[in-house]
């Protein structure tokens, strides 16, 4: 289990720059086009996963660790809607 501030330097460790704007439920880490965002759930579980998003495609990529925003770059450009070595890949239609 991690706290809210364990999260954010984990992200910073990787290469993600943080955003505090829902710092009570949910933390994210920025890096131009790419998103990653860590659900408060993850914060209170041995199990962590951790949603990569695609803001221009909006595409949403689910993963158990946390990656360089460079290795996010080629897993969401790589996602096509399936399953993927047991991570969830969705697409998300803009309205």
């Amino acid at each position: 289990m991690a706290d809210k501030d364990r999260v954010d330097r984990d992200l910073a460790d990787a290469g993600w720059e943080p955003d505090g704007t829902f710092s009570d439920h949910l933390a994210i880490g920025e890096s131009g086009d790419l998103c990653i965002l860590v659900h408060r759930s993850t914060w209170e579980t041995d199990v962590p996963t951790y949603e990569l998003y695609d803001v221009g495609r909006h595409v949403s990529y689910w993963v158990h660790e946390i990656p360089t925003p460079e290795r996010a770059g080629r897993a969401v450009r790589g996602a096509r809607g399936a399953l993927r070595g047991g991570v969830s890949v969705s697409t998300i239609v803009a309205r």
